[in-house]
């Protein structure tokens, strides 16, 4: 096989793919980003940093090579971190719309409620 990864349209490797294969931190930014548009060679180097993924490094000064499978496993980790994110957003604004129904006493403006005045 070649050094390039080809990717299926849902961004997981084809059955036959080695799992095990080695990528450059771009091959590895662009497998996530098959779920997470935008992500970045760089953000995949400070994840090798902070040791957020797995990572091979052949020898203290060379480039760090990520497995596929940990390449896809971080993207699949990525995809629930924001699913999980958008729903907590989702139920707070829920909340939030609940109370304003339940108190709308207390979003009326502050003009227009005070007692007529006599000339």
């Amino acid at each position: 096989m070649g050094s390039d990864v080809i990717m299926t349209d849902s961004g997981s490797a084809p059955p036959d793919a080695d799992a095990d294969r080695l990528l450059t931190t771009g091959k590895a930014a662009e497998v996530i980003a098959a779920s997470i548009p935008g992500f970045t060679r760089r953000q995949v180097i400070e994840m090798i940093d902070a040791d957020e993924i797995v990572y091979h490094r052949p020898a203290p000064h060379k480039w760090a090579r990520i497995p596929l499978s940990a390449a896809v496993a971080k993207r699949d980790e990525l995809v629930r971190a924001r699913v999980a994110l958008q729903d907590q957003v989702r139920r707070q604004i829920e909340q939030a719309e609940q109370r304003a129904r339940e108190a709308p006493d207390g979003l009326a403006p502050p003009w227009g409620t005070e007692p007529p005045t006599s000339p």
